[in-house]
């Protein structure tokens, strides 16, 4: 109804004219403001991150554990160290590559990260898990290996992987839509929204691949195609208007995640060569932010 009353109100004015007006609406409106989330990184003594979370949606999250975050502050320091080959850098390394060994919850073959805080923005309740932590888990625990040569790194790193063939439906990250083509979940749960975003897949994706070329398992190459297919398939329903990107397949435009979006192509297409990411690549690389996003805005209201 307010939709419908604005556009009636702003429909005679030129655009030109109401341009000036909309950077406010960028910064208030959803879903363009959806995906920013009030948080800051906190490290403990030993090196390892927890994050500090504002209320999202009212709910209150305080001091969490992260495990993306975690992954991702190991591989810094991994590579912190081998610039400098600094000896507290290393026992940094070392404090957060354990902490996500001890922190994998073994179940049958596999492994499983958990988030021990709920997550209101896909009604996702405690614990939940997400693709895109066991891949950036696989990378961080592959880095720890080369520096500590510890196998129980590559052990945790290889039950990690085998989640991968686990559904959402079972705990696990995966959506099979069918024998070959699977999509791994950055936010999945059984009671969850299904939002396939889009740079989550693909960073879990770079976590499998990795394994593969530490490891050359067959299991990672096949978990990596079936992968690539479901992604192939999915790809065009990420693009937005005007050259822009969704965040995910409900329809959440990207924002700063569309410059992430826009190299997650250039590295796919280094890895696999396939013309899509050539294509998807071009396409939102295109994307002029001072000249279109006002635009593609307004057209949002006025739809």
């Amino acid at each position: 109804m307010k939709n419908s009353v604005l556009k009636k109100v702003l429909s005679p004015i030129p655009k030109s004219f109401l341009l000036p007006l909309i950077s406010a609406y960028i910064k208030i409106k959803s879903p363009y403001n959806k995906h920013i989330i009030k948080r800051r990184i906190v490290f403990d003594e030993q090196g390892v991150p927890s994050v500090n979370y504002k209320p999202i949606n009212n709910v209150k999250i305080g001091l969490q554990r992260n495990p993306v975050i975690v992954s991702q502050q190991t591989i810094t320091y991994y590579e912190q160290f081998k610039k400098n080959n600094d000896h507290q850098i290393k026992e940094k390394l070392l404090n957060c590559a354990n902490w996500l060994v001890t922190n994998s919850v073994l179940v049958k073959n596999y492994s499983l990260l958990y988030y021990n805080f709920p997550w209101p923005g896909y009604n996702l309740e405690k614990p939940w898990v997400s693709a895109m932590a066991q891949g950036q888990a696989i990378q961080a625990l592959i880095n720890a290996h080369k520096i500590l040569e510890d196998e129980k790194y590559l052990e945790t790193a290889k039950q990690l992987l085998n989640s991968f063939h686990v559904e959402t439906t079972d705990g696990g990250i995966t959506y099979k839509d069918n024998s070959d083509r699977w999509w791994y979940e950055e936010y999945a749960s059984k009671k969850g929204k299904k939002p396939r975003v889009l740079n989550g897949m693909i960073f879990a994706l770079f976590g499998i691949y990795d394994y593969y070329c530490y490891q050359k398992d067959p299991d990672a190459e096949f978990l990596f195609q079936q992968g690539i297919r479901a992604l192939k398939n999915d790809l065009p329903r990420y693009n937005f208007r005007k050259g822009y990107s969704y965040y995910d397949l409900l329809q959440n435009p990207a924002r700063k995640y569309h410059k992430i979006h826009i190299d997650q192509m250039k590295q796919l297409f280094e890895i696999t060569r396939e013309k899509m990411f050539k294509k998807y690549y071009d396409v939102w690389k295109s994307f002029d932010f001072n000249k279109n996003m006002h635009t593609l805005i307004l057209d949002d209201i006025l739809k």
